[in-house]
């Protein structure tokens, strides 16, 4: 049964609504942008999220201008005249941090880094570059067949164990008698053509010369059709080109989808790294390119990593502080703390202890006048 890429839920056949080569419930096959529900063929489409062709799509990935092709007629469909105080203050606070994130990158071999803002339906829409770092711990699969792909294993390290398995023992002994096999059936082929008689035994491998190289023509490889387990290097970054409209879900889906790879999207997340050792957990209603915004261009400074989605990955602020002391330095900080954690708790009892001589005190003078 497949599950719905909206809500991830499992469709049913009666219900189901196919577009965009996915299964879909009647209520989620809508507008990413206004909400509007869609029908099957009838709506536009940007990386996968269905837009409804009037106005959205046509405002947030149109040309502008007017005629043919312009979109500048249909402001009015979706237009807001009056904006909300939340927009202004959304608008004010953007604004300027846009022209500094630009100013940044204002030499020629970082100008396709800038971003760009436009208005759709009332609302400031960012669009841009967005660099990622990867920050993964253990191995991905790639897709089979993904072999081709040299984006994908210039970026990988594949995974290698200093002793041989011996499933791989096996395929390097074939190789070498292959080599052999061929070798000898050679001198057999030159001796033939000098006349040579051959023998029984080069015959025979002359024919199995002949099998195996006919053999491998017809069979496939074996290594395109096996996935394959590669570890990205910590800290080497990828370049998207989103909007802000795009939540953290879908840009982690764009990522393994550039590099084929097979692993389920809801094992990786998006987290935030600060220069002090903070890390935060990007929620999945955040728009990645909104965050970097309002982080600033400096990526010395945060910068966006793609990690396994645990909960021990997050670092609060408080913790991070004493992340780059030493070893002995914390040891230090435990003992101190313990030692005022039993003073507190000896301040508690000595007061509840007042607190109790008091009370029997009443209770006796109370049993005395009865």
């Amino acid at each position: 049964m497949p599950n719905c890429p909206k809500c991830n839920k499992p469709v049913f056949f009666a219900e189901q609504k196919n577009s965009l080569g996915k299964s879909w419930h009647p209520k989620c096959l809508k507008c990413e942008e206004c909400g509007k529900v869609l029908n099957p063929g009838q709506h536009s489409e940007h990386r996968g999220i269905p837009y409804c062709n009037i106005p959205c799509y046509s405002l947030l990935f149109g040309p502008g201008g007017y005629g043919r092709g312009g979109v500048e007629s249909h402001q009015k469909l979706g237009f807001q005249t009056t904006l909300t105080p939340d927009q202004v203050a959304l608008r004010n606070e953007l604004l300027p941090k846009l022209q500094h994130y630009n100013e940044h990158y204002e030499s020629d071999k970082k100008r396709a880094l800038q971003l760009a803002s436009k208005e759709a339906n009332g609302k400031l829409i960012i669009e841009g570059v967005l660099r990622v770092y990867w920050g993964l711990k253990n191995p991905v699969t790639l897709a089979p067949l993904c072999g081709k792909n040299d984006r994908a294993f210039k970026l990988f390290h594949p995974v290698s164990n200093q002793k041989l398995s011996r499933s791989e023992t096996v395929k390097q002994l074939r190789s070498q008698s292959l080599i052999t096999d061929e070798k000898l059936a050679d001198r057999a082929l030159k001796k033939a053509a000098r006349g040579k008689p051959r023998s029984n035994s080069e015959e025979k491998l002359g024919r199995r010369h002949t099998m195996s190289h006919s053999d491998r023509k017809k069979r496939p490889a074996k290594s395109s059709l096996e996935p394959t387990r590669f570890i990205p290097p910590y800290g080497t970054s990828t370049t998207l080109r989103l909007t802000s409209k795009i939540p953290t879900p879908d840009v982690v889906k764009m990522i393994l989808t550039k590099f084929q790879i097979a692993d389920p999207c809801d094992k990786f997340t998006l987290f935030v790294k600060y220069e002090n050792g903070e890390i935060r957990r990007l929620c999945n209603g955040e728009g990645p390119l909104m965050i970097r915004l309002r982080l600033g261009p400096a990526e010395d400074l945060a910068r966006i990593y793609l990690m396994e989605d645990k909960k021990d990955t997050a670092i609060g602020r408080e913790v991070a502080q004493y992340i780059h002391f030493a070893t002995p330095v914390l040891q230090a900080f435990i003992v101190k703390f313990n030692e005022e954690e039993e003073r507190e708790l000896q301040k508690i009892k000595d007061r509840y202890r007042e607190y109790k001589k008091h009370l029997q005190a009443i209770i006796q003078e109370i049993s005395s006048t009865s």
